[in-house]
């Protein structure tokens, strides 16, 4: 495995990745396009994702990756808000990340595993932690600009990752996938996260 040249130190790129609020969606969304919906084949049948809104995770000059997120289906009615009730939508979730910088896998891993850390109690993490270390081991190529990683959440609780279109993972634990949701869409969320509704809050936030 080659390793990617990183141009910016680890440190500045680990608080690029998790710093809070750096992120706006009102600015250039750099060269991902993305598109307005998915099919997936589950359960014998092919079903329709429509994306929910897109932003950009950025700090000061540089952007590290551009993300979409994709929902199934209608919103649960009785959430707490918005983002409460897209992690716990019935239907398939999908994250479409594309990155706007080299990272390494090392880097990839590191960031991720701080922010579920950073959205779990104490005894969720403990409790995730064996699968947590599954996921973050099947982590093992570096990213090159423009590489897509796919992260996919079924409803039976499944959570499958993709790197470039090849499936790097499939863990089948809610709670992981809960809190690695939580990341972007949690109350500490990494990114604008009204970005990421902003289809849903021109349209109607209770369906698709």
């Amino acid at each position: 495995m080659n390793t990617a040249k990183i141009i910016v130190p680890w440190t500045l790129v680990l608080g690029m990745l998790l710093t809070p609020g750096m992120a706006h969606s009102d600015e250039t969304r750099g060269t991902a396009r993305f598109s307005d919906s998915l099919r997936i084949d589950y359960s014998d049948e092919q079903r329709v994702l429509r994306q929910t809104g897109q932003t950009v995770r950025r700090q000061y000059f540089m952007q590290i990756y551009a993300m979409a997120h994709y929902l199934e289906g209608v919103l649960p009615e009785d959430g707490d808000s918005l983002y409460r009730s897209i992690i716990d939508a019935p239907g398939i979730k999908q994250i479409t990340m594309v990155f706007l910088r080299d990272l390494s896998a090392g880097q990839i891993q590191e960031s991720l595993s701080s922010g579920l850390r950073s959205n779990a109690s104490k005894e969720r993490y403990e409790s995730i932690r064996p699968d947590i270390e599954i996921f973050m081991s099947a982590i093992n190529d570096d990213v090159k600009s423009s590489d897509e990683f796919v992260l996919r959440w079924y409803p039976d609780g499944t959570m499958d990752s993709y790197h470039e279109g090849t499936k790097v993972s499939s863990i089948s634990n809610a709670e992981l996938a809960e809190t690695m949701w939580s990341i972007w869409f949690g109350e500490s969320s990494v990114v604008d996260r009204s970005a990421l509704v902003e289809r849903l809050s021109r349209a109607d936030e209770a369906q698709l």
